[in-house]
């Protein structure tokens, strides 16, 4: 699922899985490079670029849960 909304000042774009979500301590170790949560899946660098991208537009990406489960990624880039 994927839904954007306009705010006064940044747009904000959520993204949602169905998966079995990040646990909150380790919220900011998916965001380093070459950081993965499973084994032998994905080379670590998708959310460290998505990161790197996000602080280049002056945005910012956060992850919060998405109930019942998986993991919801919050996107905000500013207007201006």
């Amino acid at each position: 699922m994927v839904k954007g909304k306009i705010f006064e000042k940044y747009v904000e774009i959520r993204i949602a899985d169905d998966g079995p979500g990040i646990p909150e301590d380790k919220r900011d170790i998916v965001f380093k490079p070459f950081e993965r949560l499973a084994a032998g899946r994905g080379s670590g660098l998708g959310l460290a670029i998505v990161k790197m991208i996000m602080n280049l537009h002056n945005g910012e990406v956060k992850i919060e849960n998405n109930v019942p489960k998986g993991t919801m990624f919050v996107l905000r880039f500013p207007i201006n």
